[in-house]
């Protein structure tokens, strides 16, 4: 049985069922953007009346199964289907959210979602640090976890020359490894996050510690054999179209006994088995299929940037000869199905923190990472 509750913690059950209610709304009106661009693909109207009128009727029927007035439940629900039509206008007035019909190649396409990153870049940049994947109960357990594998990977180091972060972001990561090694360079496509990175360098460390912009598939400005540890975390990988070329260079500069992590988005992730979900993911970026490419949540807004998933095994043909794989694993499985509100509760959060620890070999969670070392 269980206890009587204070109204307090009643209190808190209806916060939490409050802020559930506030997503599946947010949700709801995603789907009916998806909807506004098939409508306009197929040339069908906004408002379809007999569409409307039919879950309006069903609105009755669930109040009547779920013991809620059919008038409260028909009222309610005409209201949401009010304000789809008035979002999916907007929609017919601005820019479709699929692939423009004019871009005719996996290039241009390509283009643009780089284009979109550089924009994400800017805007975040200055807040990347405290906001990013702070509020996604998911992508926070991610970060945590991939620390620990960091951390792990850099004790393994026999040298601790250079560390080198491709897709360094504002540096967090960077310069929390960069005390265990003589000299540390970071990568970044963004100017935005090159320039956050570099002010949070300390006068004293600058010769030691530094960040530059550059496009890694032009290839790592880095001589052969210079580096002791290369890094690519939060899924970078699958951020880049030629990642097996990438890969190739990071062979070329590590120093043979050098090491490696990369992260990748996961295909076979539990999160992507689902056909549907009537709430949002816990995670701060997910795989869109629609669109193949990743959808980035900025506040408000959604940027859709390039990434694609893989399956664990196309992800071990990345890597060549001379490139030994030690750990694979995938993490998280069951927190991003989970709707975010529910980790409000700590005795909730660490039950499915354990289980994802638990499920690190499944093969099932949403990033794939991978550590090894150079022959």
């Amino acid at each position: 049985m269980l206890k009587s509750l204070t109204l307090k913690e009643l209190g808190a059950r209806i916060n939490s069922t409050d802020e559930l209610l506030m997503m599946l709304l947010s949700h709801r009106m995603g789907l009916s953007l998806n909807v506004g661009a098939l409508k306009l693909a197929t040339g069908e109207p906004i408002f379809r009346p007999e569409a409307e009128e039919g879950r309006l009727e069903k609105a009755r029927e669930l109040a009547n199964e779920f013991g809620i007035s059919p008038n409260f439940a028909y009222s309610l629900l005409y209201t949401i289907i009010g304000e789809s039509c008035k979002q999916q206008m907007i929609q017919l007035q601005g820019r479709p959210y699929d692939r423009p019909p004019d871009v005719k190649t996996d290039e241009e396409w390509h283009r643009i979602l780089k284009q979109n990153l550089v924009q994400l870049t800017e805007r975040v940049a200055p807040i990347y640090d405290e906001k990013y994947g702070s509020e996604f109960f998911a992508s926070a357990a991610y970060k945590a976890f991939e620390s620990s594998v960091l951390m792990q990977e850099v004790e393994k180091l026999s040298s601790k020359e250079l560390l080198v972060d491709l897709g360094c972001a504002t540096g967090s990561k960077t310069l929390q490894l960069a005390p265990s090694f003589k000299s540390v360079v970071g990568y970044d496509l963004s100017r935005h996050m090159v320039k956050r990175a570099n002010l949070k360098v300390a006068e004293e460390d600058k010769k030691k510690i530094r960040f530059q912009q550059a496009d890694l598939e032009d290839g790592i400005p880095l001589d052969k054999d210079s580096a002791s540890f290369v890094m690519m975390n939060l899924g970078t990988a699958g951020d880049m179209p030629k990642i097996s070329d990438v890969i190739k260079d990071v062979h070329r500069v590590l120093q043979a006994g050098g090491r490696f992590l990369f992260s990748f988005y996961n295909s076979d992730a539990l999160v992507y088995r689902w056909e549907f979900l009537p709430w949002p993911f816990s995670l701060a970026a997910e795989i869109n299929h629609n669109k193949d490419c990743l959808d980035v949540h900025a506040g408000a807004d959604i940027f859709s940037i390039y990434a694609k998933a893989y399956t664990m095994q196309e992800v071990e043909s990345f890597f060549p000869e001379g490139m030994l794989l030690n750990t694979k694993v995938t993490y998280p499985t069951l927190s991003p199905i989970l709707p975010n509100c529910i980790f409000k509760i700590e005795k909730e959060k660490e039950a499915v923190l354990t289980i994802d620890r638990l499920l690190a070999d499944s093969g099932m969670g949403a990033y794939i990472i991978v550590t090894g070392s150079k022959n």
